[in-house]
């Protein structure tokens, strides 16, 4: 691991990183039918060749390389109202590497987030932008995949944006209101191979409306 961090005289800070990781029998995972050499391997009976078996295995060794960034810095250098701002910012990058059955199920290649609050007494808002990179999930073997095509299941990017307020009527009271992916941003299922045409690869598409939350705090 080797970072590089930057401190600001009135607070804040910006970073970035990058890492290599050496794994050693990384695992992968087993689906399909089970051999005399696999029986061996996992302790069962000849009598169950042929079978179908799902499991976890160690497939070799697997390298995980990436970078990431963090910033955050209050606009107090600005003048009048603008010096109220501060911005956040941080963003991660993965690339994989291993053998071919190596599991990287459920690992997100690119992430990043990115927000602008303001904040001067009694009031204070936010709005975050949130980046989610595609998202492989597990093999699919059906009859309509086959076993050794290479398809799998996977989450495709997608951007969301939530905003916040507060407001602070007292010590002891405060009134909140919040919007979660106010731009009603869908979350889409898609299977796929390398081979797969790009208008074939949608599975199932889910829209669940922007969440709204409001409602007073309360100390006593």
């Amino acid at each position: 691991d080797l970072s590089l961090e930057y401190y600001f005289a009135k607070g804040g800070m910006a970073s970035i990183g990058v890492f290599q990781k050496d794994l050693a029998d990384f695992w992968g995972r087993l689906n399909g039918p089970l051999t005399a050499d696999v029986a061996n391997s996992l302790g069962l009976e000849q009598a169950y060749v042929g079978w179908t078996v799902v499991t976890k295995v160690n497939v070799g060794a697997a390298k995980i390389t990436g970078a990431e960034f963090n910033f955050n810095r209050a606009l107090d250098f600005l003048p009048g109202w603008g010096r109220h701002f501060s911005i956040t910012a941080n963003g991660s990058t993965l690339h994989l590497q291993g053998a071919n059955g190596a599991d990287f199920n459920r690992f997100i290649s690119r992430a990043g987030n990115f927000s602008v609050s303001w904040n001067r007494k009694p009031v204070s808002a936010r709005v975050n932008f949130n980046y989610r990179g595609r998202q492989r999930n597990s093999a699919q073997t059906g009859a309509q995949y086959g076993a050794t095509a290479g398809f799998f299941e996977y989450y495709d990017s997608r951007y969301n944006v939530d905003a916040n307020c507060e407001y602070i009527f007292s010590k002891r009271i405060r009134f909140f209101a919040n919007a979660r992916n106010i731009l009603n941003t869908p979350q889409v299922l898609e299977r796929k191979n390398a081979t797969s045409a790009l208008y074939a690869t949608g599975f199932r598409h889910e829209e669940f409306g922007v969440q709204y939350t409001v409602g007073l705090k309360g100390t006593w």
